[in-house]
């Protein structure tokens, strides 16, 4: 875009010294200028076109490092935080066993119960690592399709799946609603589709939240041409300014520095990568719906 203006800036520049040298003088400019002006257009236009050329390549390499960069620092990062997951599973799992089998006074069984809770959160915010640096991953790669783990499921079966290993808090579970009747298959990695689940009911949570008021409702919707996946939630709405660019990589819905901006990018990226399509409407103050459109016939 830089290049585009600057040519426009260059020709519609040139046209005003035209008309002032003519306005100034009252004579037409000389024969000279004007015998030359279609090399001078190709010159410019031919130097616009490489230094732009230039630019895209440069801007190449920088994000194949980057990609290269992160794509490392990713891959290293999982294994300690898959490592401290299982440790904190293994712990809770020992202490739920023996307490089972201990007797304990009112207020050691409320702190031990406490330490079970802690342990529960440590997983839960590893689990959520853990969906981080695969939404990384999937950003910094290329344009691929998925390979991995790609099979046919059911939609509803997936959903619910998500929804057990979603790291609910406090009263969270009760604010969402499941309409799961209209099940379909669709041919993807569930992995990916549970992440892609996760991110929206994040998101819807966290609106229902801040509104002080509202419900989610995940919905399937099974169509002749088309299935559907809709997550609906009636909290505080997205400003219409942030819409255009809310699946950008590090476009954030929320005002501020909250949020690290990239669960909307990977739901695009994760979705589009199996055939299907992801859109959202929303009313600030009202509600926000995020669509995800399967075609029929896509799982078997």
């Amino acid at each position: 875009m830089d290049a585009i203006a600057f040519m426009l800036s260059a020709i519609f520049g040139t046209l005003i010294g035209i008309i002032s040298y003519f306005i100034v003088t009252g004579q037409n400019p000389p024969q000279g200028f004007i015998d030359g002006w279609p090399i001078y257009l190709f010159v410019l236009s031919a130097g616009t076109i490489f230094n732009y050329a230039e630019a895209l390549a440069r801007a190449d390499d920088r994000i194949q490092s980057a990609r290269a960069v992160g794509g490392t620092i990713a891959h290293e990062m999982r294994t300690p935080l898959l490592g401290v997951r299982l440790d904190a599973e293994t712990v809770r799992e020992r202490m739920a066993q023996l307490l089972a089998e201990t007797s304990l006074d009112p207020a050691a069984r409320a702190e031990a119960d406490a330490l079970l809770l802690a342990m529960r959160r440590i997983e839960g915010h590893g689990l959520f690592a853990d969906s981080v640096l695969n939404m990384m991953l999937t950003n910094l790669s290329g344009p691929r399709r998925q390979t991995e783990d790609m099979r046919a499921v059911s939609m509803a079966v997936t959903v619910t799946d998500a929804m057990n290993r979603f790291p609910f808090r406090g009263e969270e579970r009760r604010r969402v609603i499941l309409a799961l009747e209209d099940d379909f298959m669709v041919n993807a990695s569930p992995v990916m589709l549970t992440q892609v689940i996760h991110n929206l009911l994040r998101n819807a949570l966290r609106a229902t939240a801040e509104a002080g008021k509202g419900e989610v409702v995940i919905r399937l919707e099974k169509g002749r041409d088309e299935h559907h996946l809709v997550v609906r939630d009636t909290g505080i709405g997205i400003a219409q300014h942030r819409l255009a660019q809310l699946f950008r990589p590090f476009a954030t819905m929320w005002g501020g520095t909250a949020g690290v901006g990239l669960g909307l990018a990977f739901c695009k990226k994760a979705v589009e990568d199996i055939g299907g399509t992801i859109n959202v409407t929303s009313l600030h103050g009202s509600f926000t719906q995020f669509r995800i459109s399967f075609p029929a016939g896509t799982g078997y």
